[in-house]
């Protein structure tokens, strides 16, 4: 019994080291898309689309980021037990050879912009918790077996990234207090290459911690028609 539980232990440690490695190098990915010459379309999914083809799918970059044991899939569904799509995942992440021994292992990163409003219904940070957040813990879109994933908010104006924190959690409190949160984002040490790292813990529907990650990325200097 208790080597089982030893097990259990390091394998929750491992998972989680293995994650913040990858959210690491993600987050060394969307620094670079901050220093691009180029200016970004202001759209979501085209957000999503240049750090997956000119990052996380980019061999060059793969294997400078030691990320080659890594596969980046965008848009990939989660199917249920009656054969329907319950959700599709922004980036899913497979380590290979995980994988192939047990398809049910992988993180899954939701992506979503964030602005200056408050906690307006329907404003991007609203979105952020009730189209994103909420989809980890109140629905079974996006389990995970390793009982962690990642958010990643690409903030779109200009701002001060403890008050965009301040105003996320407020809507969790406040709008959204159905969420079960027992730790509110919080600043992480853990993630490398990235000061604006937070972690958030939840109950999801079985009543199981949900560790949820959150990278925010200021694009604000590279996004059009901002």
């Amino acid at each position: 019994m208790s080597l089982n539980a030893s097990i259990f232990k390091f394998s929750k440690l491992y998972s989680s080291r293995q994650f913040e490695f990858i959210l690491g190098k993600v987050g060394v990915c969307c620094n670079r898309m901050a220093d691009r010459d180029e200016y970004l379309e202001n759209n979501e999914n085209v957000l999503r689309n240049v750090l997956h083809k000119d990052y996380l799918n980019n061999n060059i970059v793969r294997e400078e980021l030691n990320l080659i044991p890594f596969i980046f899939t965008i848009e990939s569904p989660e199917i249920n037990n009656n054969y329907h799509e319950s959700g599709r995942h922004d980036i899913r992440i497979l380590n290979s050879s995980e994988y192939c021994s047990n398809t049910s292992l992988y993180y899954v990163i939701e992506c979503k912009r964030l602005d200056g409003y408050a906690s307006i219904k329907g404003s991007l940070n609203w979105k952020y918790i009730h189209e994103g957040l909420k989809r980890f813990v109140t629905r079974d879109d996006y389990p995970s077996i390793y009982g962690k994933s990642g958010m990643l908010g690409f903030i779109i104006k200009k701002l001060n990234i403890s008050d965009l924190v301040g105003i996320l959690n407020e809507i969790l409190r406040t709008e959204h207090n159905n969420i079960p949160t027992s730790q509110y984002l919080t600043k992480s040490e853990n993630i490398p290459a990235t000061d604006n790292a937070y972690l958030s813990i939840h109950q999801d529907i079985n009543k199981r911690d949900i560790l949820l990650y959150h990278i925010l990325v200021d694009l604000s200097s590279k996004v059009l028609n901002n």
